[in-house]
């Protein structure tokens, strides 16, 4: 049985990772290009965190930490595959 075209265990686990990494790199993209430089975007209450908004290390620990936590997912969706096939 085939899951979203994914037989092995390594097939299962690069299309979730790879899905997970494509998340995690837009979300860094998006917070550079467009949340650190326009100040409509700033939550009220939140402007004591202006330096963390335009901080381009601080998303990109975010977006790091981002696809970490994607790993056991991945391996999960692996274990799945690999069983059910």
């Amino acid at each position: 049985m085939r899951i979203n075209h994914a037989e092995t265990f390594l097939q299962g686990f690069l299309i979730v990772y790879g899905i997970g990494l494509v998340v995690s790199i837009y979300d860094f993209l998006l917070d550079c290009t467009w949340f650190c430089h326009d100040k409509s975007l700033i939550i009220p209450g939140t402007e004591d965190l202006t330096d963390s908004y335009h901080d381009y290390m601080f998303h990109a620990r975010a977006s790091l930490r981002g696809a970490l936590l994607t790993l056991p997912a991945a391996v999960m969706a692996g274990i799945i595959v690999a069983l059910f096939r």
